[in-house]
């Protein structure tokens, strides 16, 4: 996929899945595919860091998906893409 901001497709899963209007079906896969992008982005896109100005920059709503997916990058001591991420 090339993307100019590969941040957008990682923002609007995890805004989906934070809806009591979505599909509660699909809430659950689009978690994980917010949470798998920004594997993706901390494995293979150095150049685009996920530090403290990446998360300045978030909207409110996300960055609770944000702390979230941190937490498991400090507490899994594996490389980024190889945790699974629980719906």
């Amino acid at each position: 996929m090339v993307r100019v901001r590969p941040f957008s497709d990682e923002q609007s899963r995890l805004w989906m899945a934070a809806q009591a209007k979505r599909n509660p079906l699909k809430r659950p896969k689009d978690r994980l595919q917010g949470l798998a992008l920004l594997d993706a982005v901390a494995e293979a896109m150095p150049h685009y860091p996920l530090d403290p100005n990446f998360e300045a920059g978030l909207p409110e709503s996300l960055v609770p998906y944000f702390a979230e997916w941190r937490a498991q990058q400090a507490g899994s001591g594996s490389g980024a893409g190889r945790r699974r991420h629980r719906p």
